[in-house]
């Protein structure tokens, strides 16, 4: 249970391992340092290991790591699997339920004794000699009637032994009339208790094949047949029945046929029994033997042979092995019954000797029989388990005796279990030690001797201690071994796998398809797993055994539903009032295991209030004493979440526990800890706690939770913990965190009765909008879903206000697109009126009522970007939200009353929808196949712009009023969806601000979407949520329109028009003041009717009930009559539950050695590090090489505009002027794989980049719209089949501006720092780290031109230079304070538009920027006075410019000026950045020629010239060309603008290269051997191949 820890915290979840574990990295100087770089020397490995470095590859020191351990940001658990629980994960719900719902017990007991002892029966001939102990009796020792009192005495001794709280009366020898009463009476004792009826016919003749046993008359003259019909007539149901008589099988197959007969007639007659008595075809029976069979007679044994194993099955073990295996010397057959000990002390050699039998017993049933008949056998009653257990050695003994024993119901034969032969062995342990022991317990008299001096001599006793058995220790050492030699590893369906599961139920079946079975299932579990229970029973063994119960659930959950069907659980159950501190840390992880299988534990903790063994581990003012303490509190945290979830005991349980100081613990822990995984699971206790708890509300409100919280979102790395509080505050605010689907949040913060409404209402609003801004931009899916989740349940309690706030959002939407611009819109009037409708003229009240206005202006406006989240769950999810507003404000009185501009759009949006029915069924809309969705574009394309950069409307009465034009979408696509039109209809989700597509194939959506739609009409919804896999198809086809369609809706609308007596202002009072009374009565306590201090906030309005009657009509209570899909409800509870699920002890395969992930990852190691070795040669030979070899060309179906190359991989991907991308093999020219980006229309992808490189890799995808997309399993070869997937989306560029020149977003990829640095058509560059997935800086450029290029500093994570379009070129010191003096320097050398700007290969303060006027300035950040060298290459126009990272290369081609039929590529050299001069010695100009080592054109395929932008020089025209080098091989790729892709470069020659590479470098030989060549590795002998990876 060890975990990675760093100096910041310690962290579970694999996938997260390195969020903050970064590993220490070279520190570079600062600008104004003055020491060189280090000369770049073939013979030095510095090159490489810097290079290595640049990658991750390496450690800071130029030691490779020992184990593979890379940061991979964008592709853990949170992005693969969306933040939603897998669908895996739901298989567990289908295994059966493990705990007992029909426990019966055993109450009374009959002992049939039918022996009559004097004679034999007729047709039994006795063998001489018989056997003829009865009872452990000898009749002959006795008289008769002596001897059958004791032998029925015995019998009942025996069988209470099994079970002391049974009570048992004999019957010897009865009549058939005592027959008939004792059983009727036996019944009527035991109700509906189940009773036992023990059968002895050792008397009496055989059992009759018509199922007659034979009883005797008063006078003991004649035998008396019992017929079984009228027997269970008398007994009833339940019974056990044991029958101990020759041909025993008659009773058996005889029962069977009239049990069926007699539950038929029941069931003919009544359906069923009338009493609920379960069918007499349930009872269970064990025979003797079958009905060919006469029971033994050996003379060893006794006469009841199977009535003795049963009771006593000890003694007969020991008799069996006694006479079957060769007894030890000194051990006699009497001996055998002087064993001492008791039964029920597992100390002494008789109880342990019980103990291992119970063991033996227990695992053969476990491992020969089915789980049903084993629970119920062997778990249901524990007088039936005793008799099952020794009906196993019965079986043994009487088989070698020609005899049967059988059951019902029926049991394949153990007699001949591996197991037997441990049990053997223990008993031959105790045998051998028997006759010491005997003569220990009970020592001879010795006399007293008198010696000298008349001293008396006293003998020494004798003394001898037992030698435990050693059964359980070995089989505790197999079980270790099972677990640490693979047992808990997954194989393939097989022998020796368990089954695999069934067909997925309704239930728990995916809406998205089938879920493919796996191709791996578990081993079969390990045999001595019963034996593990046993061992929990023994204070010794305990500590070992809970360490392996340990390992052994934490599995998964097929192996907790294991241990719950074994039985373990009542006894873990009992050990949490044990007082030792070591079984803290096994106890906490075993229960955390144990709960997130089945929640229902946590009616079990509420007993005896142990969930406080788990509260008092978060206690911070005492030590816990534990190893891993943030580990234990936050499974600690995690239980008591469980306990509170849909649990209104638990919740109060842990509200009043010490006078409420558990809040107070999880208040500390967030405020103290480190630790991400306890702060998350104190965060989701929290919101379970409060989740529809008024009362836990006000009491975490006035500890100060929801500041917390609000704390958590602005200062933590870890998206889960700020998606937790974010949930938390969702909550709070109203959601539901049920696992129940039909249970939905309402009642706001509840009652609050310590504040006014005024305090409430800023406390609701004031968490709300605070969160929603903390979060607004943040970079995580997960955390903005929860954004949504919180909205809604803010949307639910307040829909009057959100009401007002859309009719106002469009009013002044439509003002501020209309011509007349001098008055104010209707929106305005209104709500000048409202504020002056007020009863108060104080004017603080009335900017409090305008300030709450203005919180749901905000949430609304947050809404609609949210609906255009460039994540498809997120933009479903507030799509749900937006429209159910929408449609509240359709149905709304703003929609009827004189003035509006909503009826009269929503009029023509109706009629335009008539008129061109016919035409609709091309604009339906389509599902991906990884669930996500796109709407066909409607004629008029929303607005890109942002809403901080929308149009502004007049707004006198709320100055601080945030507009966006997404409201006019939002209401056409309603107002389309409400009048039920075919398009409307078919549209899924009919999202309001939804993108264009550029492409008609969709765009990738993420591996698991679980949002679902919600229309707010009925019959529009989508029938099931979008659960898909990667794998899965889906598609979706809305039903049928709304029943209220077309001209009915019209209709009605217009035939409700309101008079000319009700204003705007009067709607928008009595909306509001709805929702305000609805918040006083929220408040009012049920015991008192009280609601809190102050006055009511709706009293300070004009409300005249009478006069709103018909408003009331015509939909003051908008929203009514809608589907009610809000709140919505959030699953980050059940994805965070997943981590209890999931095994935490064993090793990733990726990193176990000997895996195939492990293998194929460190082959890929290995070749990566041959790739950077020959990097560092091949770039130092470049520049004096040819650079004319072509390496291949093919022909793209479109223009290139962004390219970047796979450092490692032979992958190019390649993105067109819209939405394209493509990634082909530079290798072979194939397509690996094409893809929509989806960005919308008008806009294209301007930025690429390869992440996660040395594990395959990840594609980010920038386009113009201020947009970064990334996507996963790219590489078929990499995703094992599965299509591309969306892992993470988010708003890179949260404003921007326009541009003469637009260039979208320009982004720069670190891969050590995981930062993503992204400028463009902005006044700001920001610095995203992708592993918290925020926001870490903001810089303002103080430009009014875009970022036209950003190149991050390879030595130093504080530095980064950027150029713009106005020429400069800004060094930027992420380390400043303030934005002012974040810019370093300001260097203006170019006066045009920079191309690119890139630092000098080797070097940090050296830096090549080239502008489109034709100007390469090579510039030394140290020398201000200007460039060390110029190069004037196309003065017409630079159309493309990079510098090779590994080369002292450049590249440079033409823009497509007047030479528009050719494009023109140079290649320039230029001096090392160790050879320059110091700055100050250069002049600044040429240092060397101009002459390029390469100057070559390339037919350009256009027909036509491209056209000059006004802003550029004169004869400077911008190309359309793309190009780039490869990070790693010595050649440039160049994209024509006829979509002819060429790779040039240099030709080495490989034994020049291996020469090389072998002298310089041969320190760095790979440990395999191989430096280049065939990709393999070496495993001893033996070599694993594997196919060239692209």
């Amino acid at each position: 249970m060890q975990r990675w820890e760093s100096n910041g915290g310690s962290w579970d979840d694999r996938d997260e391992r390195h969020l903050r574990g970064r590993r220490s990295r070279r520190e570079d100087s600062t600008l104004d340092s003055e020491d060189e770089s280090s000369p770049v020397t073939v013979q030095s490995f510095s090159d490489f290991s810097e290079s290595a470095r640049s990658l991750g590859l390496v450690d800071s020191d130029g030691s490779l790591p020992d184990s593979i351990q890379l940061q991979k940001p964008w592709l853990y658990k949170r992005h693969l699997t969306n933040g939603n629980p897998s669908p895996s994960q739901a298989r567990h719900n289908q295994f059966h339920q493990w705990r007992l719902q029909d426990k019966l017990k055993t109450g009374n007991g009959a002992i049939v004794v039918c022996l009559n002892l004097d004679i034999d029966p007729p047709d039994v001939v006795k063998t001489q000699p018989c056997a003829v102990l009865e009872g452990w009796i000898d009749p002959r020792k006795l008289g008769s009637a002596k001897a059958l009192e004791a032998i029925g005495k015995n019998l009942c001794q025996q069988f209470q032994s099994l079970n002391a709280r049974i009570r048992y009366k004999p019957f010897l020898d009865p009549s058939i009339d005592e027959t008939r009463r004792f059983c009727i009476n036996l019944r009527k004792s035991a109700k509906e208790e189940r009773l036992c009826f023990y059968y002895n016919g050792h008397g009496v003749p055989k059992p009759t094949s018509s199922g007659e046993l034979w009883v005797f008359n008063k006078t003991y003259s004649q035998y008396i047949p019992v017929s079984l019909y009228d027997l269970q007539s008398w007994l009833g149901s339940p019974v056990v029945y044991v029958w101990d008589c020759s041909a025993a099988g008659n009773l058996v197959q005889n029962f069977i046929k009239y049990a069926k007969k007699r539950d038929e007639e029941a069931i003919a007659r009544h359906g069923g029994y009338p009493d609920g008595a379960p069918p007499h075809s349930s009872a269970i029976q064990l025979a003797a033997c079958l009905a060919s069979e006469t029971l033994p007679m050996a003379p060893d044994m006794p006469a009841d042979m199977f009535t003795s194993c049963l009771t006593s099955p000890i003694e007969m073990a020991l008799r069996f092995h006694y006479l079957h295996q060769n007894p030890p010397p000194g051990v006699t057959m009497d001996m055998l019954h002087e064993v001492p000990g008791d039964l029920k002390d597992r100390r002494t050699p008789l109880g342990e000797l019980n103990w291992i039998f119970t063991a033996v017993t227990d695992t053969i049933a476990w491992t020969s029989f089915s789980r049903p008949i084993f629970k119920r056998l062997f778990r249901q009653d524990l007088l039936v388990a005793a008799l099952f257990r020794n009906f196993l050695l019965a079986e043994r003994v009487m088989r070698n005796y020609h005899c049967t024993p059988h059951t019902i119901p029926g049991l394949p034969s153990t007699a001949t279990h591996p197991l037997w032969a441990a049990w053997d062995r223990s008993l031959e342990d105790i045998i051998k030690q028997l006759p010491d022991l005997i003569k220990s317990a009970n020592p001879p008299k010795q006399q007293t001797l008198e010696i000298m001096e008349g001293k008396p001599f006293i003998p020494t006793p004798f003394k001898y201690e037992y030698k435990s058995s050693s059964f359980f220790t070995d089989h505790l050492t197999a079980f270790e071994h099972w677990m640490s030699q693979g047992g808990g590893a997954l194989i393939k369906v097989g022998s020796w796998s368990m089954p695999p599961l069934e067909k997925l139920d309704e239930e728990g079946s995916s809406p998205g398809g089938d879920i493919p079975r796996p191709e791996l299932v578990p081993r079969k579990p390990p045999a001595q797993l019963p034996i593990l229970l046993q061992v929990l029973l023994s204070q010794a063994h305990r500590m070992r055994a809970l360490t392996l119960l340990c390992q052994f659930v934490d599995l998964g959950p097929w192996a907790v539903h294991l241990v719950l069907e074994i039985g373990i659980y009542p006894y873990v159950q009992k050990l949490l009032v044990s007082p030792q501190s070591d079984l803290k840390p096994l106890l906490i992880f075993i229960w955390s295991r144990l709960i997130a299988f089945d929640k229902s534990c946590q009616v079990d903790l509420l007993r005896e209030s142990q969930f406080t063994y788990f509260a008092t581990i978060l206690d911070y003012s005492s030590p816990i004493g534990l190893v891993n303490t943030f580990e234990h509190r936050a499974m600690c945290a995690f239980i008591l979440a469980s306990l509170c979830r849909d649990h209104l005991q638990g919740q109060a349980a842990c509200l009043n526990w010490n006078k409420g100081t558990l809040i107070d613990f999880y208040h500390y822990h967030l405020t103290n800890s480190s630790d991400f995984l306890l702060k998350q699971w104190c965060c989701l206790a929290i919101a379970q706690m409060w989740d529809g708890n008024n009362d836990a509300k006000e009491q975490a409100t006035l500890q100060s939770i929801p500041a917390r919280l609000l704390g958590l979102l602005q200062d933590d790395v870890s998206c889960e913990v700020r998606a937790a509080a974010l949930y938390a505050i969702a909550i709070y605010c109203g959601a539901s965190g049920s696992a129940n689907p039909e249970v939905n949040g309402e009642g706001g913060t509840g009652r609050m009765s310590h504040l006014t409404e005024e305090e409430h209402l800023e406390l609701e609003f004031g968490s709300a909008v605070e969160a929603i801004r903390i979060i607004k931009t943040d970079a995580s899916p997960i955390v903005r879903k929860e954004a949504v989740v919180l909205i809604s349940a803010l949307v639910n309690d307040w829909r009057g206000y959100f009401i007002v706030a859309a009719w106002v959002q469009w009013e002044e939407d439509k003002a501020a697109k209309s011509s007349d611009t001098g008055n104010s819109s209707i929106a305005d009037l209104a709500l000048d009126d409202w504020i002056k409708g007020l009863k108060s003229k104080s004017t603080d009240m009335k900017k409090r009522h305008r300030k709450f206005l203005n919180y749901t202006f905000f949430l609304l406006t947050q809404l609609y970007d949210l609906a255009a989240d460039p994540h498809v769950e997120v933009a479903t999810l507030a799509s749900t939200v937006v429209d159910f507003i929408t449609a509240m404000l359709l149905e709304s009185p703003f929609a009827r009353i004189r003035g509006t501009t909503v009826r009269s759009s929503t009029s023509s949006t109706l009629n335009s929808r008539n008129r061109k029915a016919s035409a609709s069924v091309t604009a339906s809309a389509s599902v991906s196949r990884q669930g996500s969705t796109t709407n066909i574009a409607p004629s008029t394309p929303p607005s890109l712009q942002r809403a901080d950069s929308a149009p502004q409307a007049p707004n006198r009465s709320f100055p601080g009023l945030m507009r966006t034009s997404s409201i006019a979408s939002a209401l056409g696509s309603l107002a389309n969806l409400a009048m039920g039109t075919q398009s409307a209809a078919n549209t899924a989700p009919p999202s309001p601000s939804h993108s264009y597509q550029s492409d008609v194939d969709l765009p990738p959506g993420p591996a698991i979407n679980l949002a679902r739609y919600l229309s707010p009409y009925p019959r529009l919804s989508s029938p099931e949520p979008y659960i898909t896999t990667s794998s899965s198809l889906s598609s979706y086809s809305a039903g049928s329109p709304s029943p209220l369609a077309n001209g009915q809706v019209a209709a009605q609308y217009e035939s409700h028009n309101l008079t000319d007596e009700y204003t705007p202002s009067d709607i928008v009072t009595a909306l509001i003041s709805r929702d305000l009374i609805r918040f006083t009565s929220r408040r009012r306590s049920p015991e008192t009717g009280l609601s809190g201090p102050g006055q009511h906030l709706w009293h300070e309005y004009n409300v005249d009930k009478t006069r709103f009657s018909d408003l009331e009509d015509m939909g003051l209570d908008a929203g009514a009559s809608l589907v009610q899909t809000l709140p919505l409800k959030s699953r980050l509870y059940d994805w965070c539950l997943e981590y209890y699920k999931e095994p935490q002890m064993r090793h990733l395969d990726e990193d176990e050695p000997g895996s195939l992930p492990y293998t194929r990852q460190m082959w890929r190691r290995a070749r990566d590090e041959e790739i950077l070795r020959k990097t560092i040669v091949s770039g130092q030979q470049a520049p004096s090489r040819s650079w004319t070899h072509t390496i291949s060309t093919w022909k793209l179906p479109f223009t290139p505009k962004s390219m970047t190359f796979h450092h490692f991989d032979s992958h190019v991907a390649v993105a067109n002027e819209a939405a394209h991308v493509s990634v082909y093999d530079w290798r072979s020219t194939n397509r690996v794989t094409s893809f929509n980006n989806g960005n919308p229309r008008g806009t294209g992808v301007t930025s690429l980049h390869f992440v996660n490189e040395a594990f395959g890799g990840a594609l980010v995808v920038g386009s113009s719209d201020g947009v970064v997309r990334i996507y996963n399993n790219y590489d078929p070869a990499y995703g094992d089949g599965q299509p591309v997937q969306l892992v993470s989306g988010f708003r890179a560029l949260s404003t921007m501006t326009q541009a003469t020149r637009s260039v979208g977003l320009v982004s720069e990829w670190n891969q050590p720092l995981t930062r993503l640095l992204c400028g463009g058509d902005s006044e700001r560059i920001y610095d995203w780290d992708a592993m918290s997935e925020r926001c870490i800086t903001v810089l303002q450029t103080e430009e009014n031109f875009p970022v036209t290029s950003i190149a991050s500093n390879p030595y130093s994570r504080r530095t980064f230079i950027a150029g713009f379009g106005s020429g400069a070129i800004k060094v930027f010191d992420t380390r400043a304070g303030s934005l002012q003096t974040a810019c370093a320097q300001n260097r203006r050398e170019h006066r045009a538009y920079i191309t690119n700007v890139r630092y000098q290969p080797g070097a940090d303060r050296q830096i090549l920027s080239a502008s489109v006027d034709g100007l390469v300035h090579l510039l030394d950040l140290r020398y201000t006075a200007g460039a060390v060298q110029t190069w004037e290459v196309y003065p017409q126009g630079l159309g493309a410019f990079d510098v090779h990272p590994n080369s002292n290369v450049f590249l440079a081609s033409s823009s497509l000026g007047r030479s528009w039929r050719n494009q023109a590529v140079s290649l320039y050299t230029f001096t090392p950045a160790q050879q320059q001069p110091r700055p100050g010695q250069g002049d600044g100009s040429y240092l060397q020629p101009p002459i390029p080592i390469l100057s070559t054109n390339f037919p350009s395929g256009i027909t036509a010239p491209s056209r000059t932008s006004s802003s550029l020089p004169p004869n400077v025209s911008l190309g359309q060309s793309v190009a780039t080098f490869h990070p790693a091989e010595m050649f440039y790729a160049l994209g024509t603008p006829d979509g002819t892709m060429r790779l040039q470069g240099c030709q080495f020659t490989k034994s020049k290269i291996s020469a090389v590479h072998s002298d310089s470098i041969s320190s760095t030989t790979l440990s395999n051997g191989h430096s280049s060549g065939t990709a393999y590795f070496e495993r001893g002998n033996s070599q694993i191949d594997f196919p060239t990876i692209r």
